[in-house]
């Protein structure tokens, strides 16, 4: 019986000290969701196990940083952007990536984002305040303004087949819990 304790014992110590190692090394990543409203002023909003967590805020704004090139990752100057810009067609890959600066509502920190606009994925490049040790990526959905789906058109709607909304789903992580 004595014996049958000590084992009993030992495992309960492997089994607690493995899963405080595994709690030192951190938990895995969290999903993550965010809508952003490219109208309304690119505010958008987040929900998910990574918001549960406190890997990322709930809500915030954005702001595009830079433009470069979706191949290269190479910087864009104006010039090019704007000819870029000229020859897409809706519903075509995208033919820009982004640098985007995420700022939380609350004033918890900010994320800068990659956004890959012909792949349609997106990768955290670094944060700040509460978010300087945070991971992410995912990908990203565009959805287009459709004029034909409009009962009352209004001079304040946007052009038929304009990017009005983007929809990421990814998972994000703290450094340190990977």
């Amino acid at each position: 019986m004595v014996a049958v304790m000590r084992r009993a014992v030992a495992v309960v110590t492997v089994v607690t000290a493995l899963a405080a190692l595994s709690g030192a090394c951190g938990a895995s990543a969290a999903t993550v969701e965010i809508d952003v409203g490219l109208l309304a002023g690119q505010a958008w909003t987040a929900r998910g196990g990574a918001v549960d967590a406190g890997v990322m805020c709930a809500a915030g704004g954005r702001q595009t940083v830079e433009f470069r090139d979706p191949d290269t990752g190479e910087p864009l100057p104006l010039p090019e952007v704007m000819a870029r810009m000229e020859t897409w067609e809706p519903g075509e890959p995208g033919t820009l990536a982004f640098v985007i600066e995420m700022t939380c509502a609350d004033g918890s920190g900010t994320l800068t984002v990659h956004e890959n606009g012909r792949d349609e994925v997106w990768k955290v490049l670094h944060g700040t305040g509460a978010f300087d040790d945070v991971d992410g990526n995912g990908s990203f959905t565009v959805e287009y303004f459709d004029a034909s789906a409009v009962e009352q058109p209004s001079d304040d709607d946007p052009p038929d087949g304009a990017p009005i909304a983007l929809h990421w789903t990814g998972e994000m992580s703290k450094r340190g819990d990977r």
